[in-house]
């Protein structure tokens, strides 16, 4: 028989931050969509402040000056350094919506770039859960 009083201690637990459609109010995950979105972000600072809190997963410790913001919206738009200092070139400018247009392709490979580590993390605590659960199920028997 198992001890589930250790394993009931050393349980994390997860939660989820947000939905990305139900918060952002996407419809989907196009390339159109993270364009408009991308357009709100530069417009509205409060989008921006939501979007920064997801980024650091509501750890942030400082706020995000324009400087930051800068950076931000640079580093979503611009993928190849040209891009990216093009980008902080007309920086004075950057949150005038007619100024700078996300590529789209660099847009979501951007997005999925930021993922990446997120999902990589996900599988791997996936992957120690089902060992610990194979390990457990082993002792049993």
């Amino acid at each position: 028989m198992l001890d589930n009083s250790k394993n009931q201690e050393d349980k994390k637990t997860y939660e989820l931050l947000y939905s990305f459609t139900t918060f952002y109010g996407v419809e989907d995950l196009t390339t159109e969509s993270f364009v408009k979105l991308f357009q709100r972000l530069k417009r509205r600072s409060y989008w921006f402040d939501e979007f920064f809190r997801f980024l650091t997963a509501g750890m942030e410790t400082i706020g995000c000056d324009k400087t930051c913001r800068v950076a931000q919206i640079c580093a979503i738009t611009g993928i190849t350094p040209h891009q990216y200092e093009a980008c902080w070139k007309g920086a004075d400018n950057i949150f005038d919506s007619t100024q700078i247009s996300a590529p789209k392709n660099s847009m979501i490979i951007s997005i999925c770039i930021s993922a990446l580590p997120i999902i990589i993390l996900m599988l791997i605590i996936g992957y120690v859960l089902y060992k610990k659960f194979k390990a457990s199920e082993n002792k049993v028997e």
